[in-house]
């Protein structure tokens, strides 16, 4: 099994989710995920084989409000 992580670019009007490449664990994932989080955009982990039934997020992203 193989991990991808998606992340959004752009802004609520004309923004795009995109795709990296797979990798094969999660944590190598994870870790991929948490370095484009900290370039300041969203990113979402999944096996691979969820995005290609899934397909990408549609719309901007909602981030979830902090406690």
């Amino acid at each position: 099994m193989t991990y991808t992580v998606v992340y959004y670019i752009g802004g609520t009007q004309a923004g795009e989710w995109r795709k990296c490449l797979p990798v094969a664990t999660l944590e190598a994932a994870n870790t991929m995920a948490d370095e484009i989080e900290r370039g300041g955009r969203v990113a979402y982990t999944r096996p691979t084989r969820e995005w290609d039934v899934l397909g990408l997020p549609e719309g901007p992203p909602r981030r979830q409000p902090r406690h």
